[in-house]
């Protein structure tokens, strides 16, 4: 699908000494994946020089996409894995607040097998579910969850999960200049202050990376509790999401350059942070930054509606995933690193595998698609409607 996916090629991601390629690696702007130009009408965030981005469609406007999406989608022929999923609502019976992330505990002992979804809310609390406690049906709930814990005063924008002694705690971000640290379970936590708007988060490399609305990215050292400010390149990029390397060697961060075009930049977590490499991913701002759990592939997804799947020991990207229509706001691996959820303001969820590209399944969500994340068998996503500022999260259970 791709015209050109592995841009300037070769020789691993090291480069400048930095490990893996030796002067083989990447140099700055070296790797781009352009299969086509811009889509119009698919911009994403302005902010600091970017390109500019058509508002998300309401009213009229988006009821006549999802009933396009939905004829469309009549056609099409899910693989049997997909075609019998059961899909759950996680709230059925309270309504819940603009639902900006969502997060799934790691696996981590007999105790944690990941079946905790953690919900970041507009109304500043964190919400916890137990999944692997479904009540069946269409219209049935979660059983087990319903637990609010208060994070961030204002608004949560971003919500993750770390392993600390063994258990899992949560980390969030958000309207009051904090990340906060906590076990959902209780007990006392820890804020840190930083300064301005909290909006994405990373767990690796010893501590905790937090991105701001002033396009700032603070690291948190888990052993002071200190944040420090990155060094930025002065370049006057937007910052929209980060995520650590699954070896948590370097930072990825996402979003767009000066001149509007998408960007990734690595950080190198044993060199102060320094930027080691910068790729040019997408025509528009990358929203999204993820990892397949096998450590094989990384996700991207920009305000060019496409996705990247790239080859991650290479930096290359081998495919682009192009059958939305609007900027891509989230993207996620399925735990068994063969499928890729991607959602946006097309108004469904498209699901791809990884190896070709090829849709297996869509999930029309009548709104906004938010965010998407996977725990065994299980995919859950978020959707909002702006007319009537209706919220959603719902379960698509694999059976």
């Amino acid at each position: 699908m791709s015209r050109n996916p592995r841009g300037g090629g070769g020789g691993g991601w090291g480069g400048g000494g930095g490990g893996g390629g030796g002067s083989g690696g990447f140099q700055q702007g070296g790797n781009q994946a352009w299969p086509r130009g811009g889509r119009s009408g698919s911009g994403g965030g302005g902010g600091g020089g970017g390109y500019n981005q058509n508002p998300p469609p309401g009213g009229d406007q988006m009821k006549m996409m999802i009933a396009e999406k939905e004829k469309a989608m009549q056609g099409v022929q899910s693989d049997p894995k997909f075609a019998d999923s059961t899909y759950i609502n996680v709230s059925p019976q309270q309504a819940l607040p603009h639902v900006t992330m969502l997060a799934f505990s790691p696996k981590s002992g007999k105790q944690n097998q990941g079946h905790t979804l953690a919900l970041a809310c507009s109304d500043g609390m964190v919400r916890t579910y137990d999944v692997a406690r479904i009540s069946g049906g269409s219209q049935g709930g979660v059983g087990g969850g319903g637990d609010v814990t208060t994070a961030n005063a204002g608004g949560v924008e971003s919500v993750c999960w770390e392993i600390s002694d063994g258990s899992n705690r949560m980390v969030t971000t958000g309207h009051d200049g904090k990340v906060a640290f906590f076990d959902p379970r209780g007990g006392r936590g820890d804020k840190v202050s930083i300064k301005g708007i909290g909006l994405s988060l990373a767990v690796g490399g010893g501590g905790v990376a937090c991105s701001t609305e002033d396009n700032e990215i603070y690291h948190i050292d888990r052993r002071t509790m200190k944040p420090t400010k990155l060094a930025l390149d002065g370049s006057g990029d937007k910052i929209s999401t980060l995520q650590y390397s699954p070896k948590g060697g370097h930072l990825f961060v996402g979003g767009s350059s000066s001149g509007g075009a998408g960007t990734v930049k690595l950080f190198d977590v044993n060199k102060d942070y320094s930027i080691v490499h910068s790729l040019v991913a997408h025509t528009g701002n990358v929203y999204g930054v993820t990892f397949s759990p096998d450590s094989k592939w990384m996700g991207t997804g920009g305000g060019d509606a496409l996705v990247g799947v790239w080859d991650l020991k290479e930096l290359a990207c081998v495919r682009t995933v192009g059958r939305l229509n609007c900027l891509v706001r989230s993207l996620s691996f399925s735990t068994d690193s063969k499928y890729v959820s991607s959602c946006g303001d097309d108004a469904l969820i498209d699901i791809a595998e990884v190896e070709t590209g090829r849709r297996v399944h869509a999930v029309p969500t009548g709104g906004i698609g938010e965010c998407t994340a996977w725990t065994s068998g299980i995919m859950a996503y978020s959707t909002w409607r702006q007319q009537g500022g209706i919220a959603a999260v719902k379960l698509m259970k694999m059976n």
